[in-house]
């Protein structure tokens, strides 16, 4: 298994905590490439085998943020999902009703997955701020290697950022979970700025709520970022805050 060492504190991608709602897949993360499902239906000698409930639905949520991610809400309906999977469109609406009830119930899983995620990174609690960054820039790189071939492309890979740009087509309680992801990174980035001030990581002089709004700003428009430079510019990125940020405000002496 790949390890990356940062600091003092060795971890594995294991200890990311990837879920596999959002693999962000939101599944599959870091193998690179695009998930595709077999459109081939379960057949038996006999004709086509009845899949069970539990894994049609499944295979239904995870068509559902691929195609989401790709396409945006408006450009996502219920025949390319069926298509992709090998299933009717009856199919769907029996398991989800109409589409914007399947859109929340995708962006409920996909948002909790990613809240587990983020707090993988920013409340570990053995490793210092800039290997939070780090280990930040490793998550969105294991996203954006699901929906990009190579590090120079620019394929969309956040379901979070992509409808984000489509909020006026959405329902209110799907904005306000897209919105509740928001709220709570900036907490988990306001706690561990907190938390680099009060052990010395950063010097007393650090105006820590600035750090903080750069920090947040850096981490929400990942995606905007990667998608218009690729990601070598991303990575460029964090490595550039981190080096600004901690070369003015570190203490004096060894931390």
């Amino acid at each position: 298994m790949k390890r990356a060492v940062l600091g003092r504190t060795e971890l594995t991608v294991s200890d990311l905590s990837l879920g596999s709602s959002a693999l962000d897949g939101v599944s599959g993360l870091g193998s690179g490439g695009l998930h595709y499902y077999s459109t081939s239906k379960h057949k038996t000698g006999s004709g086509m085998k009845k899949r069970p409930e539990h894994e049609t639905k499944a295979q239904i949520r995870e068509a559902a943020i691929d195609l989401l991610i790709l396409n945006g809400y408006r450009g996502t309906n219920f025949r390319l999902i069926a298509e992709r999977l090998g299933i009717t469109t009856t199919n769907i609406h029996y398991h989800f009703g109409g589409k914007p009830s399947l859109v929340l119930d995708v962006v409920t899983g996909y948002v909790a997955d990613a809240i587990r995620r983020q707090e993988s990174v920013w409340r570990h609690p053995d490793t210092t701020l800039r290997e939070k960054l780090k280990l930040a820039s490793t998550l969105n790189r294991q996203r954006y290697l699901r929906y990009n071939q190579g590090e120079n492309t620019n394929r969309p890979w956040s379901l979070i950022w992509r409808l984000r740009m489509e909020k006026e087509a959405l329902t209110p309680d799907t904005i306000a979970c897209l919105d509740s992801y928001t709220t709570s990174l900036n907490q988990m980035i306001r706690e561990a700025v907190l938390k680099a001030g009060e052990s010395g990581e950063l010097g007393e002089s650090a105006p820590l709520g600035n750090i903080t709004t750069l920090l947040i700003s850096l981490v929400d428009s990942a995606a905007a970022v990667a998608l218009n430079s690729g990601w070598h510019q991303l990575d460029e990125l964090y490595t550039a805050t981190a080096d600004i940020v901690f070369s003015a405000y570190r203490p004096n002496g060894p931390f």
